[in-house]
């Protein structure tokens, strides 16, 4: 991939390139916004999926960009078949935290969703 070996890499650089992109909403809005804040146009050359076996086989098959935490496709950056090029997007993940009221008792299905989503996001009981 020409990419790869550049220290200057730029988003210009790549607004012509063919993309994989999610569908609209959040973080495509804030990849579009990109575009337009440099007054570059937008991808026009994509794939769109939220799907990571997917991502995973276009990438490989292909010069496609896309916009990822690499922690999803780490296995793939270990064994060599994917790279992360030498640019920063500025992307960050929202955090997203639990509301519950004060003082207000959780239904017991509610109760067993918010343990589980505790326990996925590896995070002890929190007592309000």
């Amino acid at each position: 991939m020409p990419w790869l070996g550049r220290s200057d890499l730029a988003l210009e650089d790549l607004a012509g390139a063919a993309w994989i992109l999610p569908p609209p909403g959040r973080l495509r809005d804030q990849l579009m916004a990109m575009f337009l804040a440099k007054g570059l146009e937008q991808p026009f050359d994509i794939v769109e999926t939220l799907s990571l076996p997917l991502v995973s086989q276009l990438l490989q098959g292909s010069e496609r960009i896309v916009a990822l935490p690499p922690g999803l496709v780490q296995a793939q950056l270990e064994a060599g078949l994917l790279a992360v090029l030498p640019l920063d997007l500025g992307l960050r993940a929202d955090v997203y935290g639990i509301v519950t009221r004060k003082r207000h008792h959780l239904s017991p299905a509610a109760e067993t969703m918010l343990a589980a989503l505790r326990e996925a996001a590896g995070l002890a009981a929190v007592t309000p």
